[in-house]
């Protein structure tokens, strides 16, 4: 199984070819969590797995290791649109050297667009959650026989393109840990702000205690995967875990991929509780819901290690947060943003534009807002309707840009008031200008001082932004 994030070397940390420094784009290489996940629970049936993370090599240098393995079947991950072109043409050149070796696709992108099977190199779409569909399709091929009756598949059959009814979701709680290896977790960080610092992070592991999330915005492409239930692990499997991570690889570092880890304060706090018992000398940054946060929560998520948090406040007015987000208000972001700065956590703020209404005016009052806003770190991406979501049935007359195209660093429509090179100018300048305000200096220095702590990773995170020409 394969993860294509294409990546290069920058300085000391893998940095992904994909990013797009003037908006804030995730530039880490993370491990591939979710094909580890299956690559796990395919092993506990007794099959061979290989995870081919790709990190910095070319695609071509990927389909010539699969050809060297020479498996039975290829699994692709496509986590996003924004990955479709680049995951097309590796499937396009494993097919050439492997031949009739089946190839599957599985992720958002492919759980929402079924199409995607009518790609001659994709024999396979896994749709949802991944781990016993996969299982499933390998006892198929491996019995040489035909899809109709795995649940979870999308597939061509002649002309047509035959989606299998779902498979039922699983119990988080049964299934093994990842599949790691200690290689890809080498290059595995939380950049570029982050307590400790990048250069200090070693083998920085993505866990999750939770899978899903009950909140389903239509803008969203997590409904296509989980639905909206969520499945909890129990919290001393998660500490077992952690102190796996820090024993074998020396991790120091965690990602959470949750969606929203506050979204149970009790399921949450109860976590925080067994990590304070038990884990020492490993940080971890998380994902928490803005609407879902209270002192009480905050301060024991810190406790228990929480060194940056993640809110999708996704705009900071509140006529377009009552269209797309109905129970987040603006001055619930000031409150919570001041309330876990304060605390000493360092946060990303992930901030939506270009939606239908976006106009000048809704730009400049964004602009003077997030100025004042305890933020330490943002990511502005354009609103993207991705294939399966709500959003793209009611926007998808709008679209321009083809998926193979598709970013966030980028639109994809223009807006009732606004053509696409008018909102690429308008965000590449909004960025640069919450960096380079005085109030944003003003709120770094006394964080700073405050907690002297953070001075390195400020420091690593200044060098970052003037390296890229985000400031001077």
């Amino acid at each position: 199984m394969i993860d294509p994030i294409p990546a290069r070397k920058d300085a000391d940390i893998t940095v992904r070819n994909s990013a797009d420094f003037s908006t804030g784009s995730p530039v880490a290489v993370r491990e591939p969590i979710a094909i580890e996940h299956i690559g796990a629970h395919l092993q506990k049936f007794g099959y061979d797995i290989k995870i081919i993370a790709q990190g910095s090599k070319t695609n071509e240098q990927l389909a010539q290791m699969a050809t060297d393995y020479a498996p039975q079947i290829v699994g692709l991950s496509m986590h996003s649109t924004y990955l479709c072109s680049h995951t097309l043409d590796l499937a396009a050149r494993i097919k050439t050297q492997l031949g009739s070796t089946p190839i599957v696709v599985g992720g958002y992108h492919p759980s929402g667009y079924f199409d995607l099977a009518l790609d001659k190199n994709v024999d396979y779409i896994v749709i949802g959650e991944g781990e016993e569909t996969m299982r499933q399709v390998l006892d198929m091929v491996a019995r040489c026989e035909n899809a109709k009756n795995v649940n979870g598949v999308a597939y061509l059959n002649g002309s047509e393109v035959m989606v299998n009814p779902p498979q039922p979701r699983l119990d988080f709680a049964l299934l093994p840990w990842a599949m790691r290896d200690e290689e890809i977790l080498r290059d595995s960080k939380c950049t570029p702000l982050a307590y400790p610092a990048p250069p200090g992070q070693v083998s920085a592991a993505q866990i999750a205690y939770s899978r899903g999330c009950p909140h389903l915005c239509g803008f969203c492409a997590s409904p296509l995967i989980w639905g909206s239930k969520l499945s909890y692990r129990e919290p001393k499997d998660v500490v077992d875990e952690i102190l796996h991570l820090q024993e074998k690889f020396g991790t120091n570092f965690l990602f959470f991929n949750d969606l929203s880890f506050n979204v149970n304060k009790e399921r949450a706090n109860a976590l925080c509780r067994e990590m304070i018992k038990r884990v020492d000398g490993v940080s971890w940054f998380a994902y928490a819901t803005i609407h879902g946060m209270d002192y009480e929560t905050a301060r024991m998520m810190r406790d228990a290690g929480c060194t940056r948090l993640g809110f999708g406040i996704e705009s900071v007015l509140d006529p377009t947060l009552a269209k797309i987000k109905p129970k987040q208000h603006f001055e619930d972001i000031e409150r919570v943003l001041r309330m876990t700065s304060n605390l000493g956590m360092l946060n990303r703020c992930y901030m939506l534009i270009g939606w239908p209404w976006e106009s000048r005016e809704t730009l400049d009052e964004t602009a003077k807002r997030i100025k004042n806003l305890a933020m330490d770190q943002l990511r502005l991406s354009f609103v993207i309707p991705f294939p399966g979501t709500k959003f793209y049935e009611e926007q998808k007359h709008r679209i321009v840009v083809p998926f193979e195209e598709f970013s966030g660093d980028k639109p994809v429509m223009p807006s009732d008031h606004l053509n696409m090179e008018e909102l690429k100018t308008a965000a590449t300048g909004l960025f640069s200008s919450f960096y380079g305000s005085g109030e944003y200096n003003a709120h770094v220095d006394e964080k700073v001082r405050q907690r002297p702590h953070l001075k390195n990773s400020f420091e690593y995170f200044f060098d970052y932004l003037k390296k890229h020409g985000i400031v001077s």
